[in-house]
């Protein structure tokens, strides 16, 4: 078990830049805050980058940490964040289960106060085939998580609903990019996916969704599989043929 004050979290075949630590602390100490925190950049081969980076800071607070990492850009892993490991007593991930940096992370997030992000992509990861991130069968233990995050703050109805939206956009993300773009049928995500989509899409219909497109997505779901196939790839040879002839395809 960790015994310092501070904990970071790197996965095994990542890396990041060597003083990333020391950056990361110093934010800490400058602002007060309980977390501190890098941005990520892919990588394909083992090699070090030393260029000098310019720093990006950006201090959020309360709600603000929620909105801006949860709602907008899907930031509920754990590396590339510097805790203070007073934030874990009490806390632990659970064992035996995928995608745990979901069931924690956002439950820590919603009790800080203050979060630095330093925008500067010291954290190095590498993209592989074979992660859990790029295999369909796994991405049913994402419905039970947004499940569980969602009656976690039943209480607090306005972070109850940023949920309920941030979890909708990301299902209805991993369902077009696994199930109708990639064709990888998974009988078992698609029937909890469908199940979470018809409970929440008439509320995020109505009330979360912020834009005409974000509508029609949400209840573009309840096309069948195979004829979405078909209006997407459609689409896309519809938008090829006006950027030849010349148009812009919005």
């Amino acid at each position: 078990a960790a015994k310092g004050k501070y904990i970071f979290f790197l996965d095994g075949d990542d890396w990041i830049d060597r003083n990333t630590i020391e950056k990361l602390y110093n934010l800490i100490k400058e602002y007060d805050a309980e977390i501190a925190m890098t941005t990520g950049c892919p990588f394909r081969e083992s090699k070090e980058d030393d260029n000098e980076k310019e720093d990006k800071i950006e201090i959020l607070k309360e709600r603000e940490i929620l909105i801006k990492l949860i709602l907008n850009k899907n930031r509920w892993e754990a590396w590339g964040k510097l805790f203070k490991s007073s934030l874990f007593l009490n806390r632990r991930f659970k064992r035996g289960i995928l995608y745990e940096d979901l069931q924690l992370i956002p439950k820590i997030l919603y009790d800080v106060k203050t979060v630095v992000v330093n925008d500067n992509g010291m954290y190095h990861y590498y993209l592989r085939e074979t992660s859990i991130m790029r295999k369909s069968p796994v991405t049913k233990y994402i419905v039970e998580l947004a499940e569980e995050n969602i009656d976690y703050f039943s209480n607090d109805e306005e972070v109850k609903n940023l949920f309920i939206e941030a979890h909708f956009k990301h299902l209805c993300y991993w369902y077009l990019n696994q199930i109708i773009y990639n064709g990888k049928d998974n009988e078992e995500f698609e029937k909890e996916f469908k199940c979470f989509h018809h409970k929440y899409v008439k509320q995020y219909f109505w009330c979360l969704a912020k834009t005409r497109n974000e509508r029609l997505e949400a209840i573009s779901f309840f096309i069948p599989k195979q004829i979405h196939r078909l209006l997407r790839w459609g689409l896309r040879k519809w938008k090829c043929r006006m950027n030849v002839d010349g148009f812009v395809a919005n």
